[in-house]
């Protein structure tokens, strides 16, 4: 009371308070820096703190991604051990460094954690976001141990530079980079040209090269499938679930190649790898389609993609009946239940009274919801690409389509804008968001954004 009773004391207190609070770090009061502060800032809070940078990016096209991880960071142990231990900065779809860390970290979009040392070297990735703080943690805790392992990586960049690095070094280099879902392609050009010539005659060479999935009509694929049936001998070696996940890197690499070249011709031939890397001719077909899809939406060519998207969601539609993939997933769920593991997955122990109580968790993706994922991805892209009411009335079809496969508050979402926008129906329109608020709320999320765009419906305002 007497403080605050004599005006000079007062003002004497919040000066040293103000002093105070400019000479205390900054995780004291935030646990990340503020928004738009630039990645250099990081580097330099780093530095002189000797910790690793905590890199959360936010993802630009799925806030169900965003949300998920904001939960995890709703608990306190979470935000108490990365505060303690990292320099935090979380990076928004706007902010002046994503494109220095597409080009250098390789980040592909998606809501994922950057693991940086003060030097800018990526020591670990998390290409994911989850509601679970644990797992967090646990990522965590492993880019730490990982720290250390920096320097060797630097060290083996380097020795690439010159062009003189062995070539057990050279795929060593590649591996770790491969395992931080960093580019290797250059480097895996400079390791078939260093390789001696008898060396692609060996089944394990050319296994060696198979297993860093080499972008199409590349150097090193170019030298995995000269030789076609030895070639052959090695695919044929490799578990069905390895042919498959080389596959896909193949296909995704060589589109991505594709699109940073903006060549069409690459581009078809990265989806007609993809149509045949499948046996059944619909899911081959589907494949190329997407493919093409996807190259189109990535090089900005609008009128492309709508066709492209067209011809891709309405084959699916004729495919693919909601109600029989839930039924299909009511009967894969009801096998699994059914299993008896040998021993069984014990996830909880109970010891009420006299005995003991196991319970086993069983983890299914139902297709419905990826299904719901996937119509729901192509509505939205439609919404944000175009006003043509021709697309945007397939966009809302899909929307539907994909509610009735699998209703979540993100699809519901894009439904809401898609009749706010074509059918001009602003009642219902507000009806769909506010039971997608509903939602959130009652899972624990935020709805801030959602309440944001019933405002702007109230108010016949333009949404984006």
């Amino acid at each position: 009371m007497g403080i605050l009773a004599n005006p000079k004391n007062f003002i004497q207190m919040n000066f040293r308070l103000l002093i105070l609070i400019l000479l205390t770090p900054a995780f004291s009061f935030a646990q990340f820096l503020s928004p738009d502060a630039p990645l250099q800032q990081a580097y330099i809070k780093a530095t002189q703190q000797d910790r690793l940078i905590f890199l959360m990016i936010e993802s630009e096209e799925c806030q169900q991604c965003n949300d998920v991880a904001d939960k995890a960071f709703q608990n306190d142990s979470l935000k108490n051990y990365v505060a303690a231990n990292f320099v935090a900065l979380r990076i928004s779809p706007f902010h002046s460094d994503l494109n220095l860390l597409r080009d250098k970290y390789n980040y592909q979009g998606g809501n994922s954690v950057l693991f940086l040392d003060k030097w800018g070297t990526l020591v670990y990735r998390m290409n994911m976001s989850t509601t679970e703080y644990s797992k967090y943690l646990l990522q965590c805790r492993i880019a730490l141990t990982k720290k250390a392992e920096a320097d060797q990586l630097r060290s083996l960049e380097q020795d690439a530079l010159t062009g003189k690095i062995e070539t057990d070094r050279l795929y060593q280099l590649m591996q770790k980079r491969r395992t931080l879902s960093l580019p290797i392609d250059a480097l895996l050009d400079q390791y078939v040209k260093q390789l001696p010539a008898d060396s692609l005659n060996s089944i394990t060479t050319i296994k060696r090269i198979a297993k860093m999935s080499p972008v199409l009509q590349s150097k090193a694929d170019s030298a995995m499938r000269g030789n076609e049936q030895l070639f052959h001998q090695a695919w044929n070696s490799f578990y069905k679930g390895e042919q498959l996940a080389i596959n896909r890197e193949i296909i995704f690499k060589s589109r991505q190649a594709a699109v940073e070249e903006k060549s069409l011709s690459k581009a078809v031939e990265a989806a007609k790898f993809a149509r045949l890397s499948h046996t059944d001719k619909d899911a081959g077909e589907n494949a190329y389609n997407y493919s093409m899809m996807e190259f189109h939406r990535h090089i900005k060519d609008t009128a492309a993609f709508l066709k492209a998207a067209v011809v891709y969601y309405d084959r699916f539609l004729k495919k693919y009946s909601a109600d029989s993939i839930k039924k299909l997933d009511s009967l894969r769920m009801a096998a699994l239940a059914r299993r008896k593991f040998n021993p069984p997955a014990q996830d909880t122990v109970g010891r009420p009274a006299n005995f003991t109580r196991t319970t086993s968790t069983i983890r299914y993706r139902s297709q419905a919801s990826h299904y719901s994922q996937l119509l729901n991805n192509g509505a939205r892209s439609v919404y944000l690409m175009t006003n043509n009411p021709v697309y945007l009335k397939k966009a809302l079809q899909w929307s539907v389509y994909a509610n009735r496969f699998f209703e979540t508050p993100y699809v519901l979402d894009t439904w809401a804008r898609l009749v706010f926008k074509v059918d001009k129906n602003v009642d219902w329109a507000i009806q769909l968001e506010e039971k997608a608020i509903a939602i959130l709320k009652n899972q624990g999320y935020s709805a801030a954004k959602h309440e944001e765009v019933v405002s702007k419906m109230k108010k016949n305002e333009i949404i984006r």
